[in-house]
């Protein structure tokens, strides 16, 4: 059902502002809104209080364990050592042929 709230969003975006007007950021957004989806809010909701200093540190814990996301720019791998998300190993060139996303 998000994936069809997302889709229609960008065709919306498209419609008002031309076919090549979006952005790297609608794709980042995706991704991090995938890693909430994954579970990162249920898990850190279960330990304490939303709003709550408590919940913010359980919600970076349970980002931290984040492995092998398939992502819009790669593979999303967090730990307590590495925010960055996208390794060596994770990276893609994504490219737009015909009108849709691929990946090279």
């Amino acid at each position: 059902m998000a994936a069809r709230r997302f889709t229609r969003s960008l065709a919306a975006s498209r419609a008002r502002r031309g076919a090549w007007s979006l952005c790297l950021f609608a794709g980042y957004a995706y991704d991090t809104y995938r890693v909430l989806k994954r579970g990162a809010v249920g898990v850190a909701a279960k330990q304490a209080q939303p709003g709550t200093q408590a919940f913010r540190d359980a919600l970076v814990g349970a980002i931290e364990k984040t492995r092998s996301l398939a992502a819009t720019h790669g593979m999303i791998n967090v730990s307590a050592q590495d925010h960055s998300a996208y390794g060596e190993d994770g990276c893609v060139l994504v490219t737009v042929k015909g009108g849709k996303w691929t990946i090279d």
